[in-house]
């Protein structure tokens, strides 16, 4: 046989696999390689971020470690309700706040004045009068005691939370364990709900990244503010603001506000609309004078000008000529009588008394003795000089004088110009509020210092005035001032061109002034009224006159701004100057 024999291929037994030739392994390229272990970092980073994205933080975190600059105390009701800069005070385990803070967040017209250290504060039919560091306190004119005095601590005076309550429509409650002072409106409604999970975190911002305040226990009870995007804003019961997450929060029976107290006020004794003349007054004498009293169909009340101030003395002191003979006889025809109280056209009367606290309680004090001794049914106050620097004190003033009246029975009319740039500043808002009646100055639309004629009161400016006042005042209160003068204006050419004046005179007399110069009178539909001008030569120079008269026609045009919007009434100004037959109509248009 040969040495190598042929192999000859055995056939396939079945039941024995064949037999199969083995692969040789592939191996990866280095950029495979690079690919692959860039894709596995990708991964694990991507996871890693998503991990850390949606794992909570657990951080604890105090509650003034997060709300920094606090001295370990703060105000809070649904929010930190004072800066850092507020220092609260606690004496004998009592907190007191500063007056300054309550005015911002509470009353906005509390009271202080370092410089007498007075604290007043003032209601529609209270004037509550405290001093620092002392217990007896005032009520309009009685005494009483507290229990805690206020505090000043150098020109801040602070009030105690127990007086507070006392003294506003809330509630406060001070948890010495948090440092926190928790306020809250009586009259509004509280919702709270309860927690269910083992564990609830409360964060400080509506995140889970936002670090943990509090865990709470299921059980919890927390007031609740707000529900947004499954994040509960809500204060824990010792005063702590945070944001927990809570689907379905289990909301517990609401518990209803209290309304807050309305104070009665006594409605001024006049039944329909009001029809008041201003009497001017100059002297004792003539107050005294019986001869020049006239009664008028419809007039409800008569205003003479007996009081103005001192103004060599400025402290406070008015000056009266009253007559009580005056007030009698008023009383006797049925009419009442509003002493009016001017500022003598002098703003030294806001700057220099109404500023100082003393002094102005010394004006009240006098005008309440004066309202007594004359039985005056009401007060009128004309102050037409105050600037924006003292209307503050001025608003004051009003704010203590009227609980004081209205104790003694006796009315408030403030009296003010209609709503114009220069004037805004007045506030009638403010002035409504306070009084019982705000008189607005429907006339000196072009004045005595005006250097271009034109009418008294045009009926544009007039419903203006009035439209602006009630975006302002309700209309209850708002009087509407009419004029029962005219103005006669003279336009004279000279060398420098042509002089405007004018004077104020009676509405037959204004009439008068243009009949006698053969003016042709026609309707100014514009303005309202009747208009007329003539020229006439005087020293040698040909002078145009113009009036714009006011007469019974536009007194019908203004009364009907009164009707129309139910305005409380009308005052003329001034007895004395009108036409007769002003007095017919305003009877039978505000009766």
């Amino acid at each position: 046989m040969p040495d190598n024999p042929i192999q000859i291929p055995q056939p396939h037994t079945e039941g024995t696999p064949p037999r199969r030739r083995r692969k040789q392994k592939r191996k990866l390229s280095p950029p495979m390689l690079i690919a692959a272990v860039i894709l596995l970092c990708v991964l694990a980073a991507g996871g890693y971020y998503a991990w850390n994205k949606y794992r909570p933080n657990n951080q604890r975190m105090e509650f003034f470690a997060w709300h920094t600059g606090y001295t370990g105390m703060a105000v809070v009701r649904n929010e930190i309700l004072c800066p850092p800069s507020v220092m609260t005070v606690v004496q004998n385990g009592v907190p007191y706040l500063p007056v300054q803070y309550v005015k911002e967040t509470i009353d906005p017209h509390l009271f202080w004045d370092a410089e007498a250290n007075r604290i007043a504060v003032t209601t529609p039919t209270r004037l509550i009068r405290l001093r620092t560091e002392e217990l007896s306190y005032f009520v309009n004119n009685d005494e009483f005691v507290l229990n805690l005095s206020p505090l000043r601590i150098h020109d801040e005076a602070y009030l105690p939370i127990d007086l507070l309550m006392e003294l506003y429509h809330i509630d406060i409650v001070w948890h010495e364990e948090t440092g926190l002072v928790v306020i809250d409106d009586k009259a509004e409604a509280r919702m709270y709900f309860e927690t269910q999970a083992k564990t609830t975190a409360l964060r400080f911002e509506p995140n889970h990244k936002s670090p943990v305040l509090d865990k709470l226990p299921a059980g919890t009870v927390l007031t609740m503010f707000s529900n947004e995007g499954g994040w509960v804003y809500a204060r824990t019961a010792d005063g702590r603001l945070g944001y927990a997450q809570v689907k379905e929060p289990v909301l517990l029976p609401m518990v209803a506000g209290i309304p807050t107290p309305v104070e009665a006020v006594p409605s001024p004794a006049i039944s329909g609309k009001i029809n008041l003349v201003w009497d001017q007054i100059s002297t004792a004498e003539a107050s005294a004078n019986a001869e020049r009293r006239q009664t008028y169909d419809g007039l409800d009340v008569i205003s003479p000008t007996w009081f103005s101030f001192d103004l060599d003395s400025l402290n406070g002191d008015i000056v009266s000529i009253a007559d009580l003979g005056y007030v009698d006889w008023a009383h006797t025809n049925g009419l009442q009588v509003w002493g009016l109280i001017t500022d003598n056209f002098n703003e030294v009367v806001t700057r220099d008394i109404l500023s100082d606290t003393d002094k102005r309680e010394h004006v009240i004090r006098q005008l309440l003795a004066l309202a007594a001794t004359y039985r005056l049914d009401g007060i009128n106050i004309d102050f037409e000089m105050v600037r924006l620097a003292d209307v503050a004190h001025y608003h004051q003033f009003l704010r203590e004088l009227a609980p004081m009246l209205r104790e003694q029975g006796v009315i408030l009319s403030v009296d003010t110009y209609v709503p114009m740039p220069y004037s805004m500043y007045y506030n009638r808002g403010e002035i409504a509020r306070v009084a019982d009646y705000l008189i607005i100055f429907g006339y000196d639309e072009y004045n005595g210092s005006s250097t271009e004629a034109g009418p008294v009161a045009s009926l544009g400016f007039v419903r203006n005035g009035v439209m602006q006042t009630l975006q302002e005042a309700p209309p209850e209160k708002v009087i509407l001032g009419v004029p029962f003068y005219v103005r006669v204006w003279k336009e004279t050419p000279t060398a420098d061109g042509t002089v405007v004046t004018s004077r104020a005179v009676g509405m037959n007399y204004a009439r008068q002034i243009l009949e006698d110069g053969g003016a042709s009178i026609i309707w100014d539909a514009a303005a309202g009224c009747f208009y007329g001008e003539f020229i006439a030569e005087e020293d040698g120079v040909d002078v145009r006159t113009r009036v714009w008269l006011e007469d019974e026609y536009s007194m019908a045009k203004k009364l009907a701004l009164v009707t129309e919007n139910d305005l409380a009434g009308v005052a003329g100004w001034r007895l004395g100057l009108e036409k007769e037959e002003i007095w017919p109509l305003l009877d039978e248009t505000l009766r």
